[in-house]
């Protein structure tokens, strides 16, 4: 008996030429009665109502044309170090978070967790420096809520917290984990800190790639690390 066709999700990265293949694989290919998908020459359609992804209609084991489906907006550029050249804040990221190994494709291994201190040491220690910790608003623009949809900023008191406003989670459909995958395969959903320390308490703000939600972490707590340094 045949296996039962599957299709994938494909989120479509913001590095040119890149192509992410989402984990979660579905039963049966979207249907295009309802005026939501448009059907593509290439073999996918396009989901009128989540932007940045599409589906692919071929079923698992079949040859797909991948080279039809790569595209995107190019604010990340990629370095053949491991890196990726961020056009809109002119910095340069790692694409494997603290703990993972760049072999050339992607990231291998899971990312590791470490505390406050212990993430200032990874960025000082890092080769090609000098890195950094990257500001809570250069993590923030990391988060990529392909569902097109966002909860609206809460403003906080800058005196206070350190921040004015912090912006909200991602809502509807969207793909985990909320971060480009082409620029940064196989990245943790967990929290990654930021340099931005609390105005009056022991902690620093994080950002979680799960929802692409922001939150304090204590120092002596554990996050993961995504370095970055000034171009």
């Amino acid at each position: 008996m045949l296996p039962k066709p599957t299709f994938r999700h494909i989120a479509l990265s913001r590095v040119a030429g890149a192509l992410f293949l989402a984990g979660a694989a579905f039963a049966a290919t979207p249907a295009l009665a309802d005026g939501r998908y448009v059907a593509r020459s290439d073999g996918t359609v396009i989901d009128t109502q989540i932007p940045d992804v599409t589906w692919m209609r071929c079923s698992t084991g079949q040859n797909c044309d991948m080279d039809a489906l790569q595209r995107g907006d190019g604010r990340f550029i990629a370095n053949a170090d491991g890196t990726v050249t961020d056009t809109e804040l002119n910095v340069t990221w790692m694409r494997c978070s603290a703990g993972q190994t760049w072999n050339g494709a992607s990231c291998d291994a899971l990312p590791e967790r470490y505390k406050f201190e212990e993430a200032l040491d990874v960025a000082r220690a890092a080769d090609n420096g000098p890195w950094r910790l990257p500001t809570l608003a250069e993590l923030q623009s990391l988060v990529h809520c392909s569902s097109g949809e966002r909860r609206a900023s809460m403003p906080m008191s800058m005196e206070f917290h350190g921040v004015s406003e912090l912006p909200g989670t991602c809502e509807g459909d969207y793909v985990y984990p909320t971060i480009d995958p082409g620029a940064f395969p196989n990245s943790g959903q967990a929290g990654y800190w930021s340099s931005t320390r609390h105005v009056r308490m022991s902690a620093a703000w994080e950002v979680g790639f799960g929802s692409g939600g922001t939150g304090m972490q204590n120092l002596t707590d554990s996050s993961h690390v995504r370095l970055v340094k000034d171009n």
